[in-house]
């Protein structure tokens, strides 16, 4: 049994998925979908600002009637407007709200939080206890926490929701922005432009305020890496079917780039816990018999991380072992 490893920085992993759930996502632009964005890469680049979402005229109307009229910069969709109800759920991103709307097939009528960014401490996702086939979205304020359910097809626009969301954030929490300006620029109509996902510049974002993804996929490049910080084009391939989000793949490789990896191995040993850390020395493990034996170097950085993170070296032993058979076609030949 594999664990869902949601980029949440309080109550990871819940169970039941397979690993790397949260590093594949469906790469299709939907203009009143789950989650979605059309824009230009260059844009984003350029000025840190999410671009405009486009919503449905309905939508519109109903935060117009709570004065809401700020551009909208991420959204989501569940049609849950409860645990035990169908109908119609929203969560919409704005640069300093978040609005949930939600209301039942038998009602007209919506009902509505808007939160303050500085109100919201966290963003949970995780498998519904009482209902595996959902997914539950917490948002987790002091006074109390909202929650809204998606279908378990929904986890990864749900994670790639949490991790935007986060990263984004704490861009603006360090940024200010012209908005009037910056908005002109990268409202971009959805028919006129190729369909690109939204890849956040984390280069200035602290490691602690980071996805624990991008920190996850940060230390697999660093124990794939040689002397001189460089990996083979074979060792990416094999690297992107484990991380195969392009966007977070990107993520990693630019963090990786920053020589961060002590502080990682700090962040780890003081907030994962043990399955946490299981999961990581695990993949390590199958990832150093990728190509059949491992290298030298390769068992040496393996070590030292695990030794970094108080990890038990006779459950990385253990661990080599199994995974070196499962690498291993031959096994199969002997009789």
């Amino acid at each position: 049994m594999y664990d869902l490893y949601f980029a949440d920085e309080t109550s990871m992993p819940c169970s039941r998925f397979k690993r790397f759930r949260n590093f594949n996502k469906k790469d299709k632009n939907v203009p009143y979908g789950t989650f979605s964005h059309s824009f230009t890469q260059e844009n984003v680049l350029q000025s840190q600002l999410l671009p405009a979402v486009q919503l449905s005229e309905d939508l519109v109307d109903e935060l117009e009637r709570h004065d809401i009229t700020e551009t909208a910069r991420l959204f989501l969709r569940s049609p849950h407007s409860s645990l035990n109800s169908r109908g119609e759920a929203y969560v919409i991103g704005f640069d300093e709200l978040l609005v949930l709307l939600w209301k039942p097939d038998s009602a007209t009528v919506y009902n509505l939080v808007k939160l303050e960014n500085s109100e919201v401490l966290d963003l949970v996702g995780e498998v519904e206890d009482d209902n595996e086939e959902l997914i539950v979205l917490r948002f987790l304020t002091e006074e109390k926490a909202y929650s809204m359910w998606f279908p378990e097809a929904n986890a990864d626009a749900v994670v790639e929701f949490i991790n935007t969301w986060k990263v984004y954030i704490a861009h603006l929490d360090e940024e200010e922005f012209d908005e009037g300006a910056v908005e002109e620029e990268q409202e971009v109509e959805a028919s006129s432009e190729d369909d690109i996902h939204y890849v956040p510049d984390i280069r200035e974002v602290d490691q602690k305020d980071l996805p624990r993804t991008v920190l996850f996929g940060t230390l697999l490049i660093d124990q794939m890496a040689d002397q001189d910080n460089n990996i083979t084009s074979t060792d990416l391939e094999y690297l992107s079917m484990v991380i195969s989000n392009t966007d977070l793949l990107s993520m990693c490789i630019t963090n990786f780039k920053k020589h961060v990896s002590d502080e990682i191995l700090t962040i780890i040993k003081e907030d994962f816990n043990d399955s946490q850390k299981l999961m990581l020395v695990s993949n390590m493990a199958d990832l150093a018999f990728r190509d059949g034996e491992p290298h030298e170097l390769e068992l040496v950085r393996i070590n030292e991380i695990v030794k970094a993170i108080d990890f038990e070296t006779s459950k990385l032993a253990e661990l080599m072992e199994v995974f070196r058979v499962k690498n291993d076609p031959a096994v199969l030949e002997d009789y």
